[in-house]
């Protein structure tokens, strides 16, 4: 399932949750133009907690953000991350925490 969403961010942080029916893998990865992946890779965090994978992303600077989703079911996908989703992150001031969840 590939899903493009576009999140207008007033805050520099946001946590996004996908409600789990099974266990699953996840990984993502923070793109811009003004900051190289390696810049990134601090901004983006991921955990499991129970039923729900939570991706907590800080970005440092007002500005435009690609979040790329991938994901991996270990019945089927070996070591493999599949391309889950990606979302366009539009951040602007002042820092304020948001929380969007979707279920899968």
């Amino acid at each position: 399932m590939k899903m493009v969403m576009t999140i207008h961010l007033i805050p520099f942080s946001l946590q996004i949750r996908f409600k789990l029916q099974r266990q699953l893998l996840f990984s993502g990865k923070l793109k811009s133009n003004s900051y190289s992946e390696a810049d990134l890779q601090s901004c983006i965090l991921y955990r499991t907690v129970g039923e729900t994978a939570i991706f907590s992303i800080s970005v440092p600077a007002p500005g435009e953000y690609g979040l790329e989703v991938f994901v991996n079911d270990p019945t089927k996908d070996g070591k493999m991350l599949r391309h889950m989703c990606q979302y366009l992150l539009i951040c602007s001031e002042p820092q304020v925490s948001l929380l969007y969840n979707e279920q899968f």
